[in-house]
């Protein structure tokens, strides 16, 4: 009876293992993080994910192994790894699933008189200045103004301001924050750095990248423009 006992242990420790393995890769794959093979924080997360959920393998193991050396009844002992197995599984499904429900996804289109307030709260939110080059205050000219604060699951977002504006304006924000070449669209398509839907494309022909992927980091910013110089956007990709 006893081999039988350990058999169905190991049973179900293969068993949890295959699953936890499927739902790791799950989550890399549907992490569309492009700097993910290179990023030590993305991997020190994902190793610290590994060790929480396959943790229950190894304290199932020891807990057999404690029951064999001093010869305990087997069957609390399947009794008891079993329970660990379906307990782990369940807090595992309901982490997921509860983080799935409650977070909201939801992007904020902050109103032109919440504009100060909300480029404040983004700027917490981000350990390092990308907001630096988002204006402090808007002009008072400018038209079609449209400010999005994207809120994805996985927390790959695209921030951006536009708005309608004198050249004037434009050139003096591209003269004062370009610190790097202005480059045009098809310069911009051949770096991969936004995606080919991206609305930071709609009416823009010229961009200035003051932060890429190239400089080791994982977010991309700038600023882009018309050939007019009649539009402008400023932008984060955080990823």
């Amino acid at each position: 009876m006893n081999i039988n006992k350990k058999l169905i242990i190991n049973i179900f420790s293969i068993l949890y293992f295959i699953i936890v393995t499927l739902l790791l890769f799950v989550i890399y794959t549907i992490s569309d993080y492009t700097d993910k093979n290179s990023d030590t924080e993305y991997w020190q997360f994902m190793g610290i994910v590994a060790v929480t959920v396959y943790s229950p393998v190894f304290i199932i193991q020891v807990i057999k192994l404690i029951f064999q050396k001093f010869k305990w009844d087997m069957n609390v002992c399947l009794a008891i790894c079993s329970s660990i197995a379906y307990i782990a599984i369940v807090f595992i499904g309901l982490t997921i699933f509860g983080g799935m429900s409650f977070w909201d996804t939801t992007p904020i289109e902050p109103k032109i008189k919440d504009y100060k307030s909300e480029l404040r709260k983004i700027k917490s939110q981000y350990e390092n200045p990308e907001f630096d080059h988002f204006p402090q205050t808007l002009p008072n000219d400018i038209e079609d103004y449209y400010f999005y604060i994207e809120n994805s699951f996985d927390g790959e977002d695209t921030h951006f301001l536009k708005f309608k504006i004198n050249s004037k304006y434009v050139d003096n924000e591209l003269k004062q924050k370009c610190i790097n070449p202005i480059i045009t669209r098809r310069e911009l398509n051949n770096m991969y750095v936004l995606a080919s839907n991206s609305p930071i494309y709609e009416g823009t022909s010229q961009y200035c990248l003051l932060h890429t992927k190239r400089d080791n980091g994982r977010y991309i910013t700038g600023i882009a423009t018309n050939d007019e110089h009649s539009l402008i956007y400023y932008f984060v990709k955080n990823y």
